[in-house]
């Protein structure tokens, strides 16, 4: 069946698929409905237009049964695709493949007693719908079952709190309820989980799956990696990964054995770190939006991780000042050390140049900043305000409450405050 579409510029639906169907223009995108019952064996060829096709409903259709590749591979644009009260007992583990826009599956009613994993790992399907089917409390369905226990908010499953599969009695059980503990079969293992190179070293890792019960296949996932890499199966059925000559641009990546069948996947991360000498990226200043605080932001690369320590105009701060700051620092995502000197704000006595130094076995980066702030007042005090002195001299005072330095301590306290210094 060839799709002949009328009125392609306006939003009136017309007839189409040799009137199997229903085709709309909205916007510049075809929306296909197909609910004539009986009408259709298999997806409709869609001619020229079918890279317009976004949305497609699929009902009533007792001759379609299968949901594979060929079915979706000219449908590149498509968003939405639902086929209910139909016949569907397979869907295919590469269907999504031909598809990579899909955010929205409806295979409510069909005749589905699995499902791939496959649809759990689309990186853009966001719901998903199985409302209806009898699906087999087996193997198959372990991936969902881990799905919804997860509570992940990436993939949407319709009703899944309350999905169910047939027990082998033929009674429906919820899928929170199952307990499916002889999957446990696919034992996957890596040589390292974790390895630290210098720049120019080779490392061999290792993916094995030789005591499994079942045979999976096995891949090494290398897109996030720069270097020059081989991959080559072994003879006892591993698979060889060699990463050569290893640059500074494949710190901290992560390369994944990921090890299938068509029951279940497994995936085991090997995490590079790749030594360097510490180099300081940034070192700005930040106000709170509440004026409580100003932050000596950093963000330092190096490995092994940086230990960072400050100067205050030079020197190392003195020891009472500690309650008037606090050091915070967290690993980053690209595996830098992130952080900063959090200082009260307004509080004068903590002006001047601060160095940061950032140390580890490979060398040393040092960087400066300059902190100043604006008084709010510059003149004596009243006694009312209780200000403490902060030197011998009585010249200047720690206000408390305000972390403000005054210029001049209050003539009411100058006795009292000479005293105090005395002890």
């Amino acid at each position: 069946m060839v799709m002949r579409v009328q009125g392609e510029t306006t939003a009136t639906p017309s007839d189409c698929v040799d009137g199997a169907c229903v085709c709309e223009w909205l916007g510049g995108e075809l929306h296909v409905n197909c609910t004539k019952p009986g009408t259709l064996t298999s997806l409709p060829d869609m001619g020229d237009s079918r890279s317009n096709v976004t949305e497609l409903w699929i009902e009533n259709q007792a001759a379609l049964k299968t949901l594979d590749l060929k079915f979706l591979r000219t449908f590149g644009q498509l968003r939405t695709l639902t086929v209910r009260h139909s016949a569907v007992t397979l869907v295919s583990t590469d269907v999504l493949s031909a598809s990579p826009q899909l955010q929205h599956l409806d295979l409510d009613s069909n005749k589905l007693q699995w499902i791939p994993w496959t649809l759990g790992e689309s990186p853009h399907l966001k719901y998903l719908s199985l409302l209806g089917n009898p699906l087999q409390c087996s193997c198959s369905v372990r991936w969902l079952q881990r799905l919804l226990s997860s509570r992940q908010d990436r993939l949407t499953v319709s009703h899944g709190d309350t999905t169910t599969c047939l027990t082998s009695t033929g009674s429906p059980m919820p899928l929170s309820h199952v307990r499916l503990t002889h999957c446990d079969t696919m034992q996957v293992h890596v040589s390292q989980t974790s390895v630290e190179l210098s720049p120019g070293d080779d490392v061999s890792l290792v993916c094995d799956s030789n005591h499994s019960d079942v045979t999976p296949s096995l891949m090494w996932e290398t897109h996030s990696l720069t270097s020059r890499l081989h991959i080559s199966a072994v003879d006892n059925g591993s698979l060889l990964l060699r990463v050569e000559n290893v640059t500074l641009a494949d710190h901290y990546v992560n390369v994944t054995c990921f090890a299938y069948s068509w029951v279940d996947y497994v995936k085991l991360s090997v995490r590079l770190h790749v030594k360097h000498a510490p180099h300081i990226l940034s070192l700005i200043k930040k106000k709170r939006d509440d004026d409580s605080e100003t932050c000596l932001c950093y963000d330092v690369a190096g490995w092994p991780l940086p230990q960072v320590t400050w100067l205050h105009n030079g020197v190392q701060a003195e020891k009472e000042k500690e309650q008037l700051w606090r050091d915070e620092h967290r690993l980053s995502k690209e595996g830098r050390l992130e952080g900063g000197r959090m200082l009260l704000y307004r509080v004068l006595t903590l002006e001047g140049e601060y160095t940061l130094i950032a140390t580890n076995a490979l060398g040393q980066d040092v960087a400066n900043i300059t902190v100043s702030f604006p008084a709010l007042y510059k003149g004596p005090r009243t006694a009312a305000l209780k200000c403490l002195p902060t030197n011998q001299s009585q010249t200047s005072c720690l206000c408390p409450g305000e972390h403000q330095t005054c210029l001049q301590c209050p003539e009411p306290l100058r006795a009292t405050a000479a005293a105090r210094m005395r002890r």
